[in-house]
């Protein structure tokens, strides 16, 4: 939907583009959506990134795409997990 501007769901043409999408919250301007990973009772919360957010006017489908993600990492005890493809080694 990003790229092509079209629905998957209904074929629609009219898209919303929502930059940095935020949730309500009792900040002035809401919470900006981040990537937010759990490691553990003795650390931290991590906050990584944001979201982007693609609607379909027509229908309300919806699509997130995360920016500034470089911070994350392969955590499988966090519930974070790399999904590569098989063959799809760096190119070089």
């Amino acid at each position: 939907m990003k790229t092509t501007l079209t629905c998957p769901k209904c074929g629609g043409g009219k898209i919303w583009r929502i930059d940095r999408f935020t949730t309500p919250s009792e900040y002035e301007g809401g919470s900006e959506m981040h990537v937010v990973i759990d490691r553990g009772p003795k650390e931290p919360l991590l906050t990584v990134g944001s979201f982007d957010a693609y609607v379909c006017h027509g229908c309300g489908y919806t699509e997130f795409y995360g920016r500034h993600l470089a911070e994350l990492r392969h955590m499988p005890s966090s519930g974070v997990h790399l999904l590569e493809r098989p063959g799809t080694a760096p190119y070089r």
